[in-house]
């Protein structure tokens, strides 16, 4: 069966972690993303990679904005320190960051 449609992952656990549209079993369109059941991205999706929108840390915090799959990343661990920091392209790091 083709996915071409809005749908819902879960885990193994019974957790949510993506709600949004797919076609051809992949995740393309609108979406949000799930680590949790916390928010952790929100925005289009293209083959499968966060593509355009918001993604965010455990406290509700924007970490990054992505605009045609390109933007600058900032990542923190649970207690606010910054962990990593750099240019994400295409879903993965990319380019020059520190860590």
């Amino acid at each position: 069966m083709e996915r071409n449609r809005y749908g819902e992952e879960y885990n193994g656990y019974g957790g949510l972690i993506f709600k949004g549209i797919y076609l051809n079993r992949k995740r393309n369109g609108e979406g949000e993303e799930y680590d949790k059941n916390k928010l952790i991205f929100k925005g289009k999706y293209l083959n499968d990679r966060q593509w355009e929108g918001k993604g965010y840390d455990y406290f509700n915090n924007e970490i990054y904005e992505l605009k045609d799959g390109k933007g600058l990343i900032k990542k923190y661990d649970n207690v606010g320190k910054l962990i990593f920091e750099g240019y994400y392209v295409n879903g993965e790091k990319n380019g020059e960051g520190k860590e």
